[in-house]
């Protein structure tokens, strides 16, 4: 069995998860000065955990430096067979459209993990918008 690890970000009953070698670092929203972080919730259309706690800064390591993400809720690690995530079927992509989730996993030891793809956020943050 090839297992996986994911940095998972908590929103009510789904955890949404990037794979954990591509995350540099997990900064608390207190301690990270660096540039405005990417809103994760808003380019997803989530609504933010409303726990009152401070979301971390998720940091991504890229080829140019760094870029920062909100989560949007508390963070944790999942560690997954690879072979339990399922691809995005063709039939539910739509062509021209940027698709930030690849993929799914489904355990019974806790929630639903929805793979998202770290290059569409980039390219998101790196466009300043939500697609």
């Amino acid at each position: 069995m090839s297992t996986s690890t994911f940095v998972a970000v908590r929103a009510r009953e789904t955890h949404w998860g990037i794979h954990a070698k591509l995350v540099k670092s997990i900064v608390s929203q207190r301690d990270w000065s660096g540039a405005p972080p990417f809103e994760m919730a808003e380019a997803l259309g989530l609504c933010a955990e409303d726990d009152d706690a401070p979301h971390p800064i998720l940091v991504f390591a890229t080829d140019e430096g760094t870029v920062p993400f909100r989560a949007f809720g508390r963070v944790l690690f999942r560690q997954l067979d690879v072979a339990s995530v399922l691809p995005v079927p063709a039939l539910v992509r739509c062509p021209g459209k940027m698709q930030p989730v690849t993929g799914v996993a489904f355990q019974e030891s806790g929630p639903p993990l929805v793979v998202l793809d770290w290059m569409a956020l980039l390219a998101m943050a790196r466009e300043g918008a939500p697609r």
